[in-house]
C-alpha cells in the first residue's frame, strides 16, 4: 500500500511540472485554432449550404465527399488511413507514441470532405487526432525539454483539448482523454496537465466560435426532467438494458464495417456505399420529410425529440445505423461520438414514448448519455457530457448514472474503439 502511495505521489509531481504545464498550455491554444477552423469550414460552409440543396444534389454528395476524402488522403502518403480517434489509441499504448505529423493536414482535409458533403460522422474524431498530433509533435520539436516518458502525458492533454473545444465541455474532453484508452479503467498521470489543456482549449474556443452546447436539445431552458422518484429510476433500468443491447450491436457491426474496409478494394466499397448513402437520403426525405441520414445527426435529434410514432423513431435509428455504417465503409473520415449520441437520443425517445414516461424529455438524454457510454465504454465521460451541455437542471444526473451503469454492464466488453485496452499493466506500463 505504502509503495503504490509512493507511486501515485511521484507521478502526481510529474504531472504539475512547470514545463508540462506551460506546453500543456500552450497545446490547448493551437488545438483550439484548428478545431474552430475545422468545424467554421465542415459546418457553415459546407454542411449548412449543402442541407438547402435539391434533393440530386443531396443524394450525390455524400458519395463525392468519400471520393474527395480518399483523393486527399493520397496527399498524405500511401500509407496514411482514415484513423481518427483510434489512432490516438493506439499510439497511447506505445511505447514511444508517434503520429506522423505531415498526415495531419491531410486526414483533416479528408474529414472536411466527408462530413462537410454530407457523411454520417463527427467532426470529434478529427479535433482528437489534431489534439494528438499536435501534441506529440510538440513533444519532439522541444525534445530537449521533456523526458520521452512525457510524450504520453501531452499526448493525453492534446486529445483533452480536442474534445475540450468540439463539444465545448472542458470536464469532459479531460475525461474522456483519460478514461477513452482503456475498457475498465483510467490513467490519472496525465490529470492535471490534460485540466489546463482542456480549459486553455475551451476558452480560445468559445471565444471564437460561442459556447452553444454542440447537441442543440441539451441546450433547450426547462426541459421537464421533474423531479428525482422511484418511476424515473426504473425506466432508467429499463432504458440501459436496450442501450446496453442495441450498443453491443452497434460496436459489433461497426468493428466489423471498418474490419471489411481491409479485405475490400476500394472501388467496390465506394460504389456500395455510394448507392446506399443516395438512397437513405431519398428515403428519409419520402418517408420523414426530411434528409436526416446526412451529417453527424444534430438535426435527427432535434426531429425524434417531437415524434410519438415508434414506427417512425425505428426507422430512423435504422436510417442513421445504415448511413454511419455506409459511411466508415466507403472510407468517410470522422468520428463515432456524435453519431452514438444521436442513436442514443432516438432510443431514449423510444423507450420514453414506449413506457409512455411522464417526462418524456428526460429519455433522449438518458439514452444519450446509456448508448454513448456503452459504444466507447467511457460512462463516466458520457454522464458528464450531458452534464456540462444541459441547461434544463440536474434531475437527470441520477438516473443518467444508474443507465451508462446497466448499459456497461448489459454491453460488455464491446466497444466501437479499436485498440483500447482493459486495464493498465501496472508497474509494467
Amino acid at each position: 500500500m505504502l509503495e503504490q502511495t509512493s507511486k501515485f505521489a511521484q507521478a502526481f509531481r510529474v504531472a504539475r511540472n512547470p514545463r508540462l504545464l506551460g506546453a500543456s498550455a500552450v497545446i490547448g491554444v493551437l488545438v483550439a485554432l484548428v478545431v474552430a477552423a475545422l468545424e467554421y469550414i465542415t459546418v457553415l460552409v459546407l454542411f449548412e449550404r449543402l442541407i438547402t440543396e435539391n434533393m440530386l444534389v443531396l443524394a450525390l454528395a455524400p458519395a463525392v465527399g468519400i471520393i474527395g476524402a480518399r483523393a486527399l488522403l493520397l496527399l498524405g502518403g500511401r500509407d496514411t488511413n482514415v484513423s481518427t480517434s483510434d489512432e490516438y489509441f493506439r499510439v497511447f499504448h506505445e511505447r514511444q507514441p508517434r503520429i506522423k505529423f505531415r498526415e495531419m493536414p491531410a486526414k483533416l482535409m479528408a474529414g472536411i470532405a466527408t462530413v462537410g458533403g454530407g457523411g454520417a460522422l463527427g467532426l470529434e474524431g478529427l479535433s482528437i487526432y489534431a489534439g494528438s498530433s499536435i501534441s506529440l509533435f510538440f513533444h519532439r520539436q522541444c525534445g530537449r525539454f521533456f523526458r520521452r516518458d512525457e510524450a504520453r502525458i501531452l499526448l493525453t492533454a492534446g486529445a483533452a483539448a480536442g474534445v475540450s473545444a468540439i463539444f465545448k465541455t472542458p470536464a469532459t474532453g479531460v475525461i474522456f482523454a483519460i478514461e477513452g484508452p482503456y475498457q475498465d479503467d483510467v490513467t490519472p498521470q496525465a490529470l492535471v496537465p490534460s485540466l489546463i489543456a482542456s480549459a486553455v482549449s475551451y476558452t480560445i474556443y468559445v471565444s471564437l466560435v460561442g459556447s452553444e452546447p454542440v447537441v442543440p436539445i441539451l441546450g433547450e431552458e426547462g426541459l421537464g426532467f421533474g423531479t428525482l422518484n422511484a418511476s424515473a429510476i426504473l425506466g432508467a433500468l429499463v432504458l440501459g438494458l436496450v442501450a446496453g443491447l442495441a450498443g453491443r450491436g452497434f460496436a459489433w457491426v461497426t468493428r466489423r464495417a471498418k474490419d471489411l474496409t481491409g479485405e475490400v478494394s476500394w472501388t467496390k466499397r465506394v460504389i456500395t456505399a455510394s448507392l446506399v448513402l443516395a438512397a437513405l437520403v431519398m428515403i428519409s426525405d419520402r418517408l420523414l420529410g426530411e434528409a436526416l441520414s446526412l451529417g453527424p445527426g444534430t438535426r435527427a435529434m432535434e426531429w425524434v425529440i417531437h415524434q410519438d410514432s415508434l414506427r417512425l423513431i425505428v426507422l430512423l435509428f435504422g436510417i442513421r445505423v445504415c448511413a454511419t455504417l455506409a459511411t466508415l465503409y466507403g472510407g468517410g473520415v470522422g468520428g463515432l461520438f456524435i453519431p452514438l449520441s444521436t442513436l442514443g437520443v432516438i432510443v431514449g425517445q423510444f423507450v420514453g414514448v414506449g413506457i409512455d414516461a411522464e417526462h418524456l424529455a428526460l429519455y433522449p438524454v438518458l439514452g444519450l448519455a446509456a448508448f454513448l457510454g456503452a459504444g466507447y465504454r467511457t460512462p463516466i465521460a458520457a454522464v458528464m457530457f450531458v452534464a456540462e451541455s444541459t441547461q434544463g437542471g440536474g434531475a437527470f444526473v441520477v438516473p443518467a448514472l444508474v443507465a451508462a451503469a446497466v448499459s456497461q454492464v448489459v454491453s460488455g466488453p464491446s466497444s466501437v474503439a479499436g485498440f483500447q485496452r482493459g486495464r493498465r499493466l501496472g508497474h509494467v506500463e
